[in-house]
């Protein structure tokens, strides 16, 4: 199967092609390429390619690559937030960038599909590595003076590439045709040479969902979420970062389903 289409809007252009191709009755490709071009930017080019290995009818392996771009927004390129009184210029904690680079990220997976009889369950298993050049973060510039210690910023591209390498995976079952058990697990590790980069991403995310649909009426959901240490991206004051401990957290919910006339209704409480 072959899919071609032309977007076109504004100042950009977008090209996307698709095959799908089962050369054997065990093995499916599948491979795209996305063209885009933007006012002012080079085109880029987003190809993939997959293939899966129907081992069995319960086991499946897939191999993969793909690239992705993120462009930059017109604030990080054009921002330009200053306060002046009288003349003198007080702070400037954002300056231009006109020559920021989209940002490149390269993924390399291998990935198992399961279907297990107990349960009824589902594994889907993916180990990966990904490579992101030219990303883009806020760099302090004391060398540019203000009045008030307040050091101006842009948004500027890392030298060197971020890397993010690790292993996640989705446990779904049924016991009943009433109950679903979902269970996620990620492993990441974060490379590069600015500690304050790596720490954006959490090392280990784990979360446990139990869905249940008591009858016709009632329903509950009940989550339990386990999240690693999260620095947030830099605020007004670049270079300032806070980084939050690992957490834990637990949501319920309770859903009421009921009608008034012809009109289906729904009532929850939900509890964090």
């Amino acid at each position: 199967a072959i899919d071609m289409s032309l977007y076109m809007a504004g100042e950009g252009r977008r090209l996307f092609g698709q095959l799908d191709w089962r050369f054997r009755p065990e093995w499916t490709l599948n491979a795209s390429l996305l063209a885009e071009k933007f006012s002012g930017d080079s085109p880029h080019f987003s190809p993939r390619l997959f293939a899966n290995w129907q081992l069995s009818p319960q086991d499946t392996l897939r191999f993969g690559y793909a690239r992705a771009w993120r462009q930059p927004h017109l604030f990080e390129r054009y921002g330009d937030v200053r306060a002046i009184y009288q003349g003198i210029l007080l702070v400037q904690p954002y300056l231009p960038n006109p020559d920021l680079q989209a940002t490149r990220m390269d993924s390399l997976e291998i990935g198992y599909l399961g279907q297990f009889q107990p349960w009824n369950t589902r594994l889907d298993l993916r180990l990966f590595n990904e490579r992101i050049e030219n990303y883009i973060a806020r760099v302090s510039h004391p060398e540019y003076v203000t009045a008030l210690p307040l050091p101006p910023a842009r948004y500027e591209n890392l030298v060197t590439p971020v890397t993010l390498r690790g292993i996640e995976y989705q446990l779904v079952s049924r016991p009943t045709s009433s109950t679903r058990l979902l269970f996620s697990h990620s492993l990441i590790g974060r490379y590069n040479s600015d500690s304050a980069i790596t720490q954006l991403t959490a090392p280990y995310t784990a979360s446990l969902s139990w869905i249940q649909d008591w009858n016709r009426r009632w329903a509950s959901t009940l989550t339990l979420l386990r999240m690693g240490p999260l620095a947030g991206g830099s605020g007004f004051v670049a270079g300032y970062q806070y980084t939050s401990s690992p957490y834990t957290t637990l949501d319920a919910r309770l859903a009421h389903h009921f009608k008034a006339g012809d009109t289906p209704l729904e009532i929850a409480l939900a509890a964090t």
